[in-house]
């Protein structure tokens, strides 16, 4: 009796393992087919992905994924006419941009090709300090270098707006033998004959006497020695024409129309 027992639950046990076993790979091979149809959803997925045109892309990263809307949302209208005129408007002002690009390449180039009728803005060249070109110097006037290599590299920005003060009035008729910039006034005093410049001053003596005397005279050389002893006192001829500073000067920019 007992022997049939045991031998009954071993045969038992026989089948329920083989039951499990079964079992067993029948799980292990449905789980497989499982993960193999995920990775082939998403291979797919993929794709059609890469051959879904960029701009249905976007459309549907615009869109989103239809679902619920969130709690306190509302549908909204979209304007899509403002989204069309929008569009117009980006395309045309890169259309714009691009044609001014090549308008500014073709300005270049035929600045640039021997041949043209293209000239350099002044032969003389131009201004390290921003006045622009240099200005023609007239054929009679005395310093025809004034523009050349040697004059410029030593004049600082006063030295040039008196040279420029200066060939401007001779193309006015008016010969200025030299001429002072006083940084003071922001002015330049032309040298010319017959043409005097003072400041005065004043003492008192020991009498308490107040007297008035000129403390500085700019003026041109022939001028100053014919009357430079009169002046000193205070004495002028009627031939000259005599300015108390900062009376008399230039101002160089408004005179020459160039910006501060």
């Amino acid at each position: 009796m007992w022997r049939t027992l045991f031998s009954n639950r071993l045969v038992f046990v026989g089948i329920l393992f083989c039951l499990l076993s079964i079992a067993g790979s029948l799980f292990y091979s449905w789980h497989v087919e499982r993960g193999l149809r995920e990775d082939e959803a998403r291979t797919k997925q993929f794709l059609q992905q890469l051959e879904t045109p960029a701009e249905e892309v976007r459309a549907q990263q615009v869109a989103g994924p239809a679902g619920p809307e969130k709690a306190g949302q509302a549908d909204v209208p979209f304007p899509a006419g403002d989204l069309a005129q929008t569009a117009d408007e980006t395309a045309e002002t890169l259309v714009s941009e691009d044609a001014a690009l090549v308008d500014a390449d073709a300005a270049l180039f035929s600045e640039g090709t021997p041949g043209t009728d293209a000239s350099p803005v002044s032969p003389y060249g131009v201004s390290p300090y921003g006045f622009g070109p240099y200005p023609e110097v007239p054929p009679d006037f005395p310093e025809q270098d004034v523009w050349d290599e040697i004059s410029t590299s030593s004049m600082g920005p006063e030295h040039e707006l008196i040279a420029r003060v200066q060939i401007k009035l001779w193309t006015q008729g008016i010969w200025a033998g030299g001429a002072v910039f006083k940084s003071g006034y922001g002015l330049i005093y032309p040298i010319l004959p017959d043409v005097v410049y003072i400041s005065w001053d004043e003492y008192v003596d020991e009498n308490g006497t107040v007297h008035r005397y000129v403390s500085r005279q700019l003026t041109h050389p022939e001028t100053a020695d014919r009357y430079e002893a009169d002046i000193d006192k205070g004495i002028f001829a009627p031939t000259l024409t005599v300015y108390e500073f900062p009376d008399g000067g230039i101002d160089p920019y408004e005179f020459l129309g160039l910006p501060r």
